[in-house]
C-alpha cells in the first residue's frame, strides 16, 4: 500500500505507544500506509525524519508525543490537537479537516485540546518562564519538534496534524539533570543522566516526578492510537 502518512515521534517511549521497538532513525512501516520514524528530541532531528518521509511519498505529517504544559488549561493528560503551531518566526495551521476527524473521534473518551502549542528548540524548564512563554506567544503547550514538522509540511504543500499529550504542568519546574540527559542524538541517556543526579543529588525526587508524568503521558498516547487508529490514516 503506498504510504500516506507519516508519523514523527522524538523518544522511544513515545514511539512504543504507536507499537515502535527499538528502531532509532530509521523509518517503518505500521501498515495500512502508515510510516512512522523515531528522530530523536530537536528541531533539527525532528526535520530530517521529516523530510525523509516525505520523500518516501506521504501525503501527510503527524507530530506525535507528549508536550509541557504552558497554561493550567493544559494540565496533565490533555490532548493538544493544536489548530496552530508557533514558532519564533512563523505560524503553521494544522488540516482542519483531518483535525476535525481526531477531534470527534478522540473527544468522547479523552480531554481534548486545540489551542496552540508553541515550539521551539530550548527546553523551558522553570515555571516563570513556562507562563512568560505563553503571555508572550499565546499558547498553552510547548515541544521541541512541531515547528519542523509543520515546516517541512508546509514546504512539501501535505496535510499536517500535531497530537501531543501534555505531561509537566505548568508549576513544575523541571530539573537541570534533565536537560543533562539529553544526548548528541537527541536521546535520553541513563548514563549521562546517573552521571546527572550523582552531580546533582537533590534532582533524584524531580527527575522521579517527571517520570511520573511522562509514563501517564504516554499511556494516554497509546489509548489515542487504539482509538483513532482510522483517523491516523488519511490526511
Amino acid at each position: 500500500m503506498p504510504a500516506n502518512v507519516g508519523i514523527i515521534a522524538a523518544m522511544p517511549s513515545e514511539g512504543r505507544s504507536l507499537g515502535l521497538s527499538g528502531a532509532r532513525k530509521s523509518t517503518v512501516d505500521l501498515g495500512n500506509g502508515v510510516l512512522a520514524q523515531v528522530c530523536g528530541i530537536g528541531l533539527e532531528n525532528a526535520r530530517a525524519a521529516a523530510n525523509t518521509l516525505v520523500a518516501a511519498g506521504v501525503r501527510g505529517l503527524v507530530s506525535w508525543g507528549i508536550a509541557g504544559g504552558l497554561s493550567d488549561r493544559a494540565v496533565p493528560g490533555t490532548v493538544m490537537l493544536s489548530r496552530t503551531v508557533v514558532c519564533d518566526d512563523a505560524v503553521y495551521e494544522t488540516s482542519a479537516a483531518w483535525r476535525e476527524r481526531l477531534v470527534n473521534r478522540l473527544a468522547p473518551d479523552l480531554p481534548v485540546s486545540n489551542e496552540a502549542i508553541y515550539s521551539g528548540g530550548v527546553l523551558v524548564s522553570g515555571a516563570a518562564d513556562k507562563r512568560r512563554l505563553a503571555d508572550e506567544t499565546d499558547t498553552i503547550a510547548v515541544d521541541m519538534e512541531s515547528g519542523a514538522i509543520a515546516e517541512v509540511a508546509a514546504e512539501a504543500a501535505i496535510g499536517l496534524a500535531c497530537i501531543r499529550v501534555v505531561a509537566d504542568p505548568v508549576s513544575m519546574t523541571l530539573p537541570p539533570a534533565l536537560g543533562a540527559a539529553i544526548d548528541r542524538e537527541g536521546f535520553v541517556s541513563l548514563q549521562r543522566a546517573f552521571r546527572g543526579l550523582v552531580q546533582r543529588p537533590g534532582d533524584l525526587w524531580p527527575m522521579l516526578q517527571v517520570a511520573t508524568h511522562f509514563r501517564q503521558a504516554t499511556s494516554v498516547l497509546g489509548k489515542i492510537a487504539r482509538l483513532a487508529s482510522v483517523e491516523l490514516r488519511t490526511p
